[in-house]
């Protein structure tokens, strides 16, 4: 079961990196492709504060909740899209865990129980901390959000330009979330709300200090080297989740 959804998010910090296209292939599940560039592939954490989460079409009670996410930029072939740059989520945590329970009852996907706490500062500053089930630690970084882009992208980029980034996180419309099943894929279209997709409006975020243990929690991952890439901040933005029909694989 999937509902048409209306949510406000706030607060959304958007931690982008970079890492060798191979190793990535093994978080994402066929029929989806790593997007590359240079034999780069493209995964980012995302924490969206979800606010006044509601279903369109009835007075469900409101509900507010921190998100954790792994994604990875895909490339897929769909049937209703035709070749569709995407998102796919290798990992979501929820917090609180009720919420999270409640999601996995109501949907068919499974959101991960861990803990998400962001430390608000002056000056747009934040200091982030998540953790998973088993209280490992994911993710402490020290971030804040800025008004101006910066003209030079960061040391080891495998962008050439602060523009040329931009382009490649900002043009997304769609999030792909295969199922467990392996031989259907549910596609979600990012939007405001009306159904017609608008670029989200980001502005740059600052990393000052980012630990990430969860791209080398795996051992396939041993040795990777991750880049931190131009990052990005969404302070507050009303959005309208439309589930697009389901699409069934051929192996």
């Amino acid at each position: 079961m999937n509902f048409d959804v209306y949510a406000d998010l706030d607060h959304l910090f958007m931690l982008n990196f970079s890492m060798d296209a191979r190793q990535l292939e093994k978080l994402v599940p066929h029929p989806l492709k790593v997007l590359e560039r240079n034999g780069a592939g493209f995964p980012s954490i995302v924490l969206p504060s979800i606010k006044r989460l509601r279903p369109t079409f009835t007075r469900f009670p409101q509900v507010n909740y921190e998100l954790f996410g792994l994604r990875i930029l895909v490339e897929y072939d769909s049937q209703q899209l035709g070749p569709t740059k995407g998102i796919y989520f290798a990992k979501l945590i929820m917090d609180p865990n009720w919420v999270r329970i409640a999601a996995n009852a109501v949907t068919p996907f499974w959101f991960e129980p861990g803990r998400i706490r962001k430390a608000h500062g002056e000056g747009g500053g934040a200091s982030i901390e998540v953790r998973g089930s088993r209280g490992e630690r994911l993710l402490s970084a020290s971030v804040r959000a800025g008004q101006d882009f910066p003209k030079t992208v960061t040391q080891g980029s495998r962008f050439s330009s602060a523009d040329e980034a931009l382009k490649m996180y900002n043009d997304i419309a769609y999030g792909f979330l295969p199922l467990e099943s392996g031989n259907r894929v549910e596609v979600l279209q990012i939007a405001d709300p009306h159904p017609n997709y608008v670029a989200w409006p980001l502005t740059h975020l600052e990393v000052s200090r980012a630990e990430v243990s969860l791209l080398h929690s795996n051992e396939a991952f041993d040795g990777a080297e991750v880049v931190l890439e131009p990052s990005y901040y969404v302070g507050f933005l009303p959005r309208y989740w439309r589930w697009l029909k389901t699409e069934q694989i051929s192996h």
